[in-house]
């Protein structure tokens, strides 16, 4: 009898045993349940961040396409406006030029035509004086014959 209650005991011992290692088991069964309940609600949050960050960038990388179409275009219209820049400057450049040009020319002129004003003054002024000295010459001559001439001839008056 002995033997069946050490075999009694022992039996309810292993026996207690294997269902506290049980219910040891289904404890931590339920807390990696948990757990994975857990970090699956975290994931599937994670996975929505995800999708909202996506879409995020997906709006972000069409703006900076529009942006840089803008960019080009801009680049574009600041390449013709230094163009036109360009051939306003040589245009002006040009004006500037012939301006000079004729500011040159028309100094020129001036002088020359001042020039030609004072030789002609000089000249009519010289003229004037022989015409002066001509005329002198000629009253001395008609002198000169009034005096020879016979006053009672109806030519010689």
């Amino acid at each position: 009898m002995r033997f069946l209650i050490v075999l009694f005991v022992l039996s309810v011992t292993v026996i207690t045993v294997i269902v506290l290692q049980a219910a040891r088991q289904e404890i931590k069964i339920r807390n990696l349940k948990k757990r994975t309940d857990d970090n699956l609600s975290e994931v599937r949050r994670r996975e929505a961040n995800i999708v909202v960050i996506k879409s995020k960038i997906e709006t972000l990388k069409n703006l900076n396409e529009d942006l840089n179409l803008k960019i080009a275009e801009l680049k574009v219209k600041k390449e013709e406006s230094q163009k036109a820049h360009e051939g306003l400057a040589m245009s002006l450049g040009d004006c500037l030029k012939e301006k000079e040009l004729f500011e040159e020319k028309l100094g020129n002129i001036t002088q020359k035509a001042v020039s030609l004003t004072e030789k002609h003054d000089n000249e009519k002024a010289v003229a004037e004086q022989e015409i002066q000295s001509l005329k002198n010459q000629i009253f001395d001559r008609d002198q000169i014959i009034c005096r020879y001439v016979d006053k009672t001839k109806q030519e010689a008056r």
